[in-house]
This record gives structure tokens, sequence and C-alpha cells, in this order.
């Protein structure tokens, strides 16, 4: 396989993660528009923070794709200064953490419903209980919400296995060169048997 290949393969992979993102970003735009707020309360089934999270999301992306939009016209026009690229990262930044904290407080809440390695989590969904005239929307929002959270438990279940692992090849290869190392005996025995040849 040459370089030009794998240059094509993380090109192929690039476009098919952006045309997801951007899949995402219009359901959830879709959600947000839809959801009836009123019916999110009610009937003793609360899905205000499932609708917080699609709307932070949903603004964030907007101020993400603003702040890239910046980043690359400054850069075209050779204006773009340390400042701009500063605020335009922290606001793509924050934007993603705000995202992780909505998903941490709905791990936190509800942990049966968003968690994956619960069953409830492939078996049902949390907007069962909705009565409204968009359910639709409230089943849209509840789904967006599961991939969402699930997406992130993968990331940081990879990230935990990959710092062990990686924790542990450290430590084999900290063993592996303390066993290797020479005896100060066989050192100091060595130059007896160098200075007496």
């Amino acid at each position: 396989m040459t370089s030009n290949d794998n240059s094509d393969d993380n090109s192929d992979d690039n476009s098919t993660s952006r045309r997801c993102q951007f899949a995402l970003f219009i359901l959830t735009a879709i959600v947000y528009v839809n959801v009836n707020t009123f019916d999110l309360a009610t009937n003793g089934c609360d899905h205000t923070l499932e609708f917080n999270y699609i709307k932070y999301s949903f603004f964030g992306t907007i101020a993400s794709i603003v702040a890239m939009i910046v980043i690359a016209i400054s850069m075209a026009c050779d204006k773009c200064s340390n400042a701009t690229k500063f605020i335009c990262s922290l606001v793509i930044f924050a934007s993603a953490i705000n995202q992780i904290v909505c998903i941490g407080i709905l791990w936190d809440a509800y942990p049966h419903d968003y968690i994956i390695f619960y069953p409830k989590y492939w078996n049902s969904v949390r907007s069962e209980c909705i009565e409204s005239s968009t359910k639709w929307a409230d089943d849209m929002m509840d789904v967006i919400v599961k991939i969402s959270a699930g997406l992130l438990m993968l990331t940081f279940t990879c990230i935990a296995i990959g710092g062990c692992c990686r924790t542990m090849v450290c430590c084999c290869e900290r063993v592996n060169s303390i066993e290797n190392k020479p005896n100060q005996n066989d050192i100091s025995r060595l130059d007896e048997i160098i200075i007496t040849a």
C-alpha cells in the first residue's frame, strides 16, 4: 500500500465523518424546531435534560461553524491574528465541553437509559411516556441523545483502554531495561580480565 492510498483512505474517512456530523446537525435542528417544550415536563415524564442537550448541541455547533468560518476567512485574507485564532479555538473547545457536560448530566440522572453497558440503553427509549402531537420529534430527540451518549462512552472507554495498554507497555519496557542492565560485579570482572590480558 502506498502513501497515496493512505491519503485517499484518510480523506474518505474525513469526508464520511463530516457527512455524519452534518446529518446529525440537521437532525438536531429538526428536533429542536419541532419538539413541543410544554409537553416535555408533563405526565411525570421529565425530558428537559434531553432537550437542553439538543439545544446546547444545536447552538454550540452553530457557534463552532461560525468560529471555523472566521478562522478560514481571516487566514485567506492574511489577517489572522493570534487573538482571533485563540478566541475561535476557545469557542470550539467550549462548545465541545458544554456537550460533554450535558451528556455527563444525563449519565448521572438516567444511567440505565444512556450508558451503553445497561440493557435498557438498547431496549427502550425514555420518550415512551410523552404524549404529544410531535411524538416523532420526541422519539428522534431520544435517539439522537442515545447515539451521542453512546459514542462519547465508547470514546472514553477506548481512551481508558489505550491509556492502560500504554502504561503496561511502558512498565514492561522499564522492567526489561532494568533486567538487561549489566551488573556492576560483571563490569568489574570484565575490567580485571581486560587488564590481565
